[in-house]
């Protein structure tokens, strides 16, 4: 079996949009790509609202992605695949934090994955670097209390070239989910049904691709 990773923000959670509720198992992203590549598979779930790549969030604590990352690879061990999915939350306006300080942020969590000790001793995962769709234009209109300006918004297109520069430095697999979706018009920054399905479709190539199947 492939023992697969997800770690994420709210759109690997399955948040719905300006709904402050979840998406079931069949109609989120993880769930539908379980479903799609079968019992030959494991699709393990680690998806926070408001999580970020290494930043401490003064009004939402416990989200730093990066202090969470081993035991979160402790606990579901031994793993073949870790998808990283991060970054959205990190473009808030109150981190203030640049494109390429959110990757170097990324940067620090392939690292803590490739180094985490294993007294078991089992095979480092291959890592698959997922780029954010853009948070929307309209994003700080719609979301007052949302933490996102129109700053943000730039940051946040500028995050996929950053990512895949990364990816190609670190030799990571890379997927940028906003070729393929962008978030709801009714909060701009969550995914809808049918951009969850489109992100699992396209995903299970990928894994199969990284795993020859």
């Amino acid at each position: 079996m492939i023992n697969i990773l997800c770690y994420g923000d709210s759109n690997t959670f399955g948040s719905i949009p300006m709904a402050n509720k979840r998406y079931s198992i069949d109609e989120r992203w993880t769930g539908i790509l379980q479903n799609i590549l079968g019992n030959d598979y494991r699709i393990i779930e680690e998806g926070l609202g408001g999580r970020t790549t290494v930043f401490d969030d003064p009004f939402e604590p416990g989200r730093n992605g990066i202090a969470y990352i081993e035991i979160s690879l402790e606990t579901h061990k031994p793993l073949d695949l870790v998808i990283l999915s991060l970054g959205t939350n990190d473009v808030k306006a109150h981190f203030s934090a640049t494109s390429n300080l959110i990757a170097k942020g990324m940067k620090r969590l392939i690292f803590k994955i490739r180094n985490s000790e294993d007294p078991m001793g089992y095979k480092k995962p291959e890592i698959l670097l997922l780029a954010p769709p853009p948070v929307g234009d309209k994003v700080d209109i719609v979301n007052d209390f949302s933490g996102f300006n129109q700053n943000s918004v730039q940051i946040s297109k500028e995050l996929a070239s950053k990512y895949k520069l990364l990816a190609e430095q670190e030799k990571v697999h890379f997927f940028d989910l906003g070729s393929i979706v962008k978030p709801s018009e009714k909060d701009q920054i969550h995914l809808d049904k049918e951009s969850h399905k489109i992100i699992a479709e396209n995903l299970a190539r990928e894994i199969k691709n990284i795993f020859n199947k």
